[in-house]
């Protein structure tokens, strides 16, 4: 890294294939946004899927894991706390990417390390910090159980989110009732089984459609009867159809 004494310090992670990181945590405050691909950050409270139009925030010390499952570009700016807006959640969060902070952040991180300490630094870094929007969890964040019989079930559903069963089956492999099951579900992951399963396939279309994929192949990898029913469930949750979502806003 650049000089400690900094407020904000710029970093640049270009990878042409697949990547994970082992798990770490920072002294600062992190801002990670993809200029190109998706990157995913996981931490104990959850999992971020997070394409170029989002940011992921993670607070100082907090352990995560970084990774891509494709080529990536993406851009970190690690923020002193004194440097971190006073908006600023103590926990992760999606933050929107407006033009202006896409444009603040590729400028911060091309900046030479001599020029770092400048003024024309110092008043980019103060504008992208007045920039910066969190946002709500959802759609974007998926929550990870902290119970151990749901931890290793939901693990097998993110593996391969097409055999994610009905409500019935996913309580008869844990032995539970469907009562008891609903429950569980709720209290450890703070949203429904339905929802939850959901969220995990969408999330899991993301990657796919960054890569091109057919929108035939995806609907049915992840379990949908047809790429209408696919298309329709993305729209009522991002807003847009699966096509439109990586365009330039």
């Amino acid at each position: 890294m650049a000089d400690p004494a900094l407020p904000v310090i710029p970093f640049i992670h270009d990878s042409s294939d697949r990547f994970v990181s082992p798990p770490h945590r920072h002294g600062r405050a992190q801002l990670v946004w993809a200029s190109a691909g998706i990157v995913t950050v996981r931490t104990g409270q959850g999992e971020w899927v997070i394409p170029p139009n989002r940011a992921v925030w993670i607070p100082a010390e907090t352990e995560h894991v970084t990774g891509s499952r494709a080529a990536v570009a993406f851009r970190t700016l690690y923020l002193r706390a004194d440097a971190v807006p006073d908006a600023a959640p103590d926990r992760c969060a999606a933050v929107a990417v407006s033009p202006l902070l896409r444009e603040l952040i590729l400028r911060a991180t091309a900046l030479p390390r001599a020029d770092l300490s400048g003024r024309f630094a110092t008043q980019l870094f103060a504008l992208l910090r007045e920039e910066l929007r969190f946002l709500p969890d959802p759609p974007l964040h998926l929550p990870l159980p902290q119970d151990a019989r749901l931890a290793g079930f939901c693990a097998g559903l993110l593996a391969d989110p097409a055999t994610a069963p009905d409500l019935i089956t996913a309580a008869a492999r844990l032995g539970m009732s469907r009562r008891s099951f609903i429950r569980l579900f709720q209290r450890d992951l703070g949203m429904s089984y339905g929802h939850w399963r959901q969220q995990a396939r969408l999330l899991a279309s993301l990657p796919m459609l960054a890569e091109g994929r057919p929108m035939l192949g995806i609907a049915l990898d992840l379990g949908y009867q047809s790429p209408s029913a696919f298309s329709a469930v993305f729209r009522r949750v991002f807003g847009v159809v699966p096509t439109r979502y990586f365009r330039p806003e």
